[in-house]
């Protein structure tokens, strides 16, 4: 009878570990869809092209006004704002990789109290009791590289390019300064 309480204790540690994957691995697609799509909105704010008058602001005569860069400037710190949003659901459910083997841990010691004495116990009930740790193991490992190589790439992406745009503005304004300063 003991054993019973044991399988169904496992049954449903299982069960709970699956189905916190499964929303988990649906919340963090449709969290990494929406971090490349803020991501890839930035192109917008960058040069791409050498005849852009973003790089040649200051050199060659160009003038890039300073209510377009600081218009930009505004309009980068939107997406920023948003990509936030989207960053704190990132490192949401990079907290909660860590409930897995947690879970996993519960159910195993769960199981062990429902096998009662421990001296009749079988090798083979310790094992069915081991399976919750091992499934919130499997799940964790799943979780945790699904957010490091998807998600974690698309938050990288998005830093990298805000720290391209920055820098290229500092650069405009620096250029612009130091042709007032020749100008006098």
């Amino acid at each position: 009878m003991a054993l019973d309480g044991s399988i169904i204790t496992t049954f449903v540690i299982c069960g709970i570990i699956l189905i916190i994957l499964v929303v988990l691995l649906v919340l963090s697609s449709r969290n990494n869809s929406n971090l490349k799509r803020v991501s890839n909105s930035l192109d917008e704010f960058l040069p791409h092209e050498e005849n852009d008058p973003r790089w040649n602001a200051g050199r060659s005569g160009v003038s890039y006004q300073k209510e377009n860069v600081e218009g930009e400037i505004k309009k980068v710190a939107k997406k920023e704002g948003e990509f936030s949003n989207y960053l704190a659901s990132y490192n949401t459910h990079c907290q909660i990789v860590s409930i897995f083997p947690l879970l996993g841990i519960l159910g195993t010691v769960v199981g062990i109290i429902f096998m009662g004495d421990i001296s009749e116990a079988s090798m083979s009930d310790f094992s069915l009791a081991l399976w919750t740790t091992f499934a919130g193991l499997v799940a964790s490992i799943i979780m945790k590289a699904k957010l490091s190589l998807c998600d974690g790439r698309s938050v990288s992406e998005f830093e990298n390019k805000v720290d391209g745009y920055y820098r290229m503005i500092n650069a405009i304004q620096l250029q612009e300064e130091m042709n007032k300063r020749q100008e006098v």
